[in-house]
């Protein structure tokens, strides 16, 4: 397990831009088919929806479906993430496939920054880091040892706050969002504990298993905004 703490870009780009974008891609989908009809109705939809966008602060995505899971995917999901502002992003697969091709995705979050900072110039958020986490099922026991010893082993009460900054100490953080991808009916021993207030979103498979498109990726923080988190209250 390891984490990959990388400088956050400031883009130009900005998310109203990528609306623009997405709606343009509409209409000439649409003119294509000759539905012209359709256009207002969709449009309206569709920027109705991107106004009242929420981006989740942490996002998680969970492999039960081996078939799915591939580096390419994985690099373009970082991807969508750094260009939506997304800071934390853990993936889990119970097989442990991405830990062993740690090395890899970690050379290819490099590339997504290298042509990022080509583009952009240096313009970063100095105090600030994109974490990236992958972990395994063979990393969750030794996650909840090293917890609960330093819980243990502490002066300090034991409670819901504290056993969240331990957790985060481990670099287990508390999801806002996440994603599951296969059709089994279990969290495949993801630590649950930092799924108290996530809003899980179920997908059988993504249409391209080496790419998340736009639309895909849209539609998540679609669903996501239109939840009703109460957190607790």
């Amino acid at each position: 397990m390891k984490q990959l703490n990388i400088y956050r870009f400031q883009y130009f780009t900005t998310l109203k831009d990528q609306n623009f974008c997405i709606i343009f891609n509409i209409i000439h989908h649409l003119t294509w088919n000759n539905v012209l009809s359709e256009i207002p109705t969709k449009i309206q939809k569709l920027y109705i929806d991107m106004t009242y966008l929420k981006i989740p602060k942490s996002i998680g995505f969970l492999f039960s479906r081996k078939d799915q899971i591939s580096t390419a995917l994985v690099r373009s999901l970082i991807l969508k993430c750094l260009e939506t502002k997304i800071s934390k992003i853990t993936f889990y697969d119970p097989w442990n496939i991405l830990s062993f091709y740690e090395h890899e995705i970690h050379c290819e979050v490099e590339k997504i920054f290298n042509v990022l900072k080509r583009k952009n110039g240096d313009n970063l958020y100095k105090d600030n880091y994109v974490k990236i986490l992958i972990i395994g099922s063979k990393d969750v026991p030794s996650i909840w040892s090293s917890t609960t010893k330093e819980l243990c082993t502490s002066d300090f009460p034991i409670c819901q706050k504290r056993i969240e900054e331990q957790l985060e100490k481990n670099y287990i953080y508390e999801i806002d969002l996440l994603i599951k991808i296969g059709d089994i009916p279990s969290l495949c021993g993801y630590p649950c504990w930092v799924l108290n207030l996530a809003e899980i979103i179920n997908i059988k498979h993504f249409k391209n298993k080496h790419f998340v498109s736009d639309s895909e990726f849209n539609n998540f923080l679609i669903t996501f905004s239109k939840r009703d988190r109460r957190h607790g209250k």
